[in-house]
């Protein structure tokens, strides 16, 4: 990632303390902007609420970068939403050769999880 032109990481660091507090590791290209992954100090985030920040932050970097889409994927939807981000309904289908692993899932969630 560190080595591509199209990675770049958003830091957030603590104004008087100089602590880090998270990053954010963003893909671009010509056209969009996807802020993938968010490492945060836990210990900060109600303080500074640091995920909402690094959110917004890769919004006005996407902005300067003039990207016409930003996906922010699949987690914190609450947040985004603040931001103005709006859900787009996905769905998955799985084809597999063999369902021994699914029967056994689907039999397992009504067994006690202390007897697993």
């Amino acid at each position: 990632m560190n080595a591509s032109p199209h990675w770049e990481f958003l830091t957030l660091v603590a104004a008087t303390t100089h602590q880090l507090l998270g990053v954010l590791f963003c893909y671009r290209n010509h056209t969009t902007y996807v802020p993938s992954l968010i490492g945060m100090d836990y210990a900060f985030q109600d303080r500074f609420k640091t995920c909402r920040q690094l959110l917004y932050e890769s919004l006005q970097r996407a902005k300067q970068l003039q990207s016409k889409h930003v996906d922010w994927g699949i987690s914190a939807n609450f947040e985004k939403r603040k931001l103005g981000a709006r859900l787009i309904p996905k769905q998955a289908y799985l084809r597999r050769d063999t369902n021994f692993m699914l029967d056994y899932l689907e039999a397992a969630q009504h067994l006690n999880p202390h007897t697993l």
